[in-house]
């Protein structure tokens, strides 16, 4: 051993080796350190591992609730759209039966008008064919100087019921015009302005009766004269009367005497009509 070193040296050994031991230990508590820090740094790590677990496990959760609902909303969806579609075939139904009901209504109403047409032809037929039809046959007028002219008109019901309220009225017209002087008669104007009579009967079917037409006054030679040649005497009768049924005709005759005495039907004048 060399005894002969220096006291400085030894001291300055000691000092270095105190700085290597505590620069050990503080090295040794700063790596505690550390390490205590890391392995807490760990531990927050796996906790937060944990809680980021637990958030996925619940939102998974949640994820599979919502499919859920999601799943029923779609069943519902479906569902409803199933009672819609059964709702829109029974509206297409009920629409196409209100439209057969109301064709079967038309086709009803129709077969109805048809059946009261049907009805009214035929009671139309029946009336016609049941109608009172009157007509009329005059006789041969003779006319003499200083006498009234009487022209007699037989009438008949040549139809199949009674013609009631029968009203008859004439006009009775000589001279070269005669012919221009007929004319068509009316009711007003039988009933204001007639020559010959006017009659309210009832004629059952076959019967008839007579009308007269007469001058206002005795004829002369020359009135005598006129009547004797063609066309010279012009007699118009108007007959209107009624049925049980409550309709209402018309016959309305018009004849002339020709020069040999005969009788001859007028061009016009000369009908039979319902008029209501």
């Amino acid at each position: 051993m060399n005894t002969n070193r220096p006291h400085w040296a030894d001291t300055a050994i000691a000092i270095f080796t105190g700085l290597m031991l505590i620069t050990y230990i503080t090295s040794n508590y700063f790596s505690c350190q550390q390490l205590k820090l890391t392995k807490k740094t760990f531990e927050e790590i796996r906790k937060g591992g944990a809680d980021t677990h637990d958030l996925a496990v619940a939102a998974k959760a949640q994820a599979d609730s919502s499919k859920v609902i999601a799943e029923s909303a779609k069943a519902q969806a479906d569902n409803t759209e199933t009672i819609a579609q059964a709702a829109r075939t029974q509206a297409t139904a009920a629409v196409n039966q209100v439209a057969r009901l109301e064709a079967g209504v038309k086709e009803t109403h129709a077969l109805a008008e048809a059946s009261k047409d049907s009805i009214g032809v035929a009671r139309d037929n029946f009336v016609k064919e049941q109608s009172p039809y009157i007509w009329a046959k005059p006789d041969p007028p003779t006319p003499k100087v200083g006498e009234t002219l009487n022209w007699n008109t037989k009438y008949s019901n040549y139809g199949r019921s009674v013609a009631l309220n029968l009203r008859i009225c004439g006009q009775l017209h000589w001279g070269l015009k005669a012919g221009d002087l007929a004319k068509q008669m009316s009711h007003d104007e039988c009933i204001r302005d007639v020559s010959g009579v006017r009659s309210i009967v009832a004629v059952p079917p076959g019967d008839g009766g007579y009308m007269t037409m007469s001058s206002d006054k005795p004829l002369q030679q020359a009135d005598v004269d006129v009547i004797n040649t063609n066309g010279g005497l012009v007699g118009v009768v108007l007959f209107w009367y009624d049925d049980a049924s409550g309709h209402s005709y018309e016959t309305s005759f018009c004849a002339y005497r020709l020069g040999s005495g005969a009788i001859a039907h007028c061009d016009k004048y000369n009908y039979i009509k319902q008029v209501k």
